[in-house]
């Protein structure tokens, strides 16, 4: 099996939006008829939740008539928002179909399909058009790439001169640290590619991109639905409805790994040129 083939893997669960309607019953919604809040503690399944997606979109400054890539969309989550934040249009893009078949659902369910495209593309060769949109949002999804250049120049690619790149992932902290797994985006090391922050500057660099903006990035928790602890059943609704059976103790590593310094969330910000 190949990198990608498994990493999608990795995000493919049975039947999630089954899943999903039965978690928003037990948490006393309709699945049928949902606010864009209901689904909040699902969809922002990265470190900061809906915090961080809201900081990462603010830093684009996009308008209500700019087109959007989100790049590693998983279920839409940051694709809803950066249309509920901004009013512009985005579209999604994500490696896993089934992630793809939910988001579109979702959007659905929750208002936004007049303004969200999903489609089932990998970051490493983006079904975009080159100089097609005006800002691009990567959120979380290069510790499963191995190719970070590729990734950033492909960003790049498709981004309008004048247009920023916000990216925030999960990067290598202490190397004399060991990471320990199994973790959000992996079982093993075999699925999971950390690189340090300059690795990320060095290949914005090369594709062209001058940088605006960095900051380290550190919550403790997933998302305000998730719980660590095993004596505690997780809240209905949450991002371990897409991490397995092993959820609670792949959140509590990723914590770990932050809190000795082997993992570093960082925000960066960059800027194609006119």
């Amino acid at each position: 099996m190949d990198l990608e083939a498994a990493v999608a893997a990795h995000y493919t669960t049975d039947d999630l939006l089954g899943r999903i309607e039965a978690a928003l019953r037990a948490d006393g919604k309709d699945p049928d008829n949902l606010n864009p809040e209901d689904i909040v503690p699902l969809e922002h399944m990265h470190t900061g939740g809906l915090r961080a997606t809201r900081a990462a979109i603010t830093a684009l400054r996009v308008t209500p008539s700019d087109l959007v890539a989100d790049i590693g969309c998983g279920i839409g989550g940051t694709t809803r928002e950066l249309v509920r934040q901004t009013g512009a249009r985005a579209i999604g893009i994500d490696l896993t179909p089934d992630l793809v078949a939910v988001a579109r659902e979702l959007s659905r369910r929750t208002g936004f399909a007049d303004k969200t495209e999903f489609l089932v593309g990998s970051a490493l060769e983006l079904p975009l058009k080159d100089n097609s949109v005006d800002a691009a949002i990567i959120m979380h999804i290069g510790m499963n790439i191995r190719d970070k250049r590729r990734m950033i120049s492909e960003a790049a690619r498709v981004l309008r001169p004048g247009a920023p790149l916000a990216l925030w992932d999960v990067m290598l902290g202490d190397v004399s640290l060991p990471v320990r797994f199994p973790v959000p985006w992996a079982q093993s090391e075999a699925t999971s590619h950390l690189a340090p922050p300059q690795d990320y500057r060095e290949a914005a660099a090369e594709a062209g991109l001058h940088p605006e903006f960095e900051q380290e990035y550190y919550t403790e928790t997933l998302s305000a639905g998730t719980r660590t602890d095993p004596a505690k059943p997780p809240a209905p609704l949450g991002p371990h409805l897409m991490m397995g059976a092993n959820a609670p103790e792949k959140i509590r590593n990723h914590k770990d790994n932050m809190n000795v310094g082997a993992v570093v969330p960082v925000q960066m910000l960059f800027r194609k040129p006119d």
